[in-house]
């Protein structure tokens, strides 16, 4: 992939465990007070099938929202929020890498990796392995 691609830049701070801080603001990346007008990704480009209400144990009154540390690859809202993050934080203009940290998450990342934290640093250590 071209260097356009390269998400080892992309701070942890992206995704911080304040859920206060972080919202999906109709189309929009709401990232601790800031708004991307423009997120990379939309519902419709996503090309696995998600929850898109809370799953136990998240709590359904902030659906939408980040609500805990860990990633549930299930939520349709966590997923499209974490790869909009990522993509705000790593400069990306197309749609491929964050389809295909859409693809990671969903075939690759092991069951064990769930902190939102622990997810980037996996993506960040296998990014070059899955091409």
């Amino acid at each position: 992939m071209p260097a356009l691609y390269d998400i080892s830049h992309a701070c942890a701070s992206v995704f911080p465990t304040d859920a206060a801080s972080h919202s999906l603001v109709g189309s929009a990346v709401r990232i601790a007070g800031s708004v991307d007008p423009m997120p990379l990704l939309s519902k419709a480009d996503l090309q696995y099938k998600y929850s898109w209400n809370a799953i136990a144990p998240d709590d359904p009154l902030i659906t939408g929202n980040i609500d805990g540390r860990f990633l549930n690859r299930g939520e349709g809202y966590e997923v499209l929020y974490f790869i909009n993050a990522l993509a705000a934080k790593s400069g990306w203009t197309a749609k491929v890498p964050g389809l295909k940290t859409e693809r990671l998450i969903n075939d690759h990342l092991p069951g064990s990796v769930r902190g939102r934290n622990h997810v980037h640093q996996w993506l960040v250590a296998n990014w070059k392995s899955f091409d």
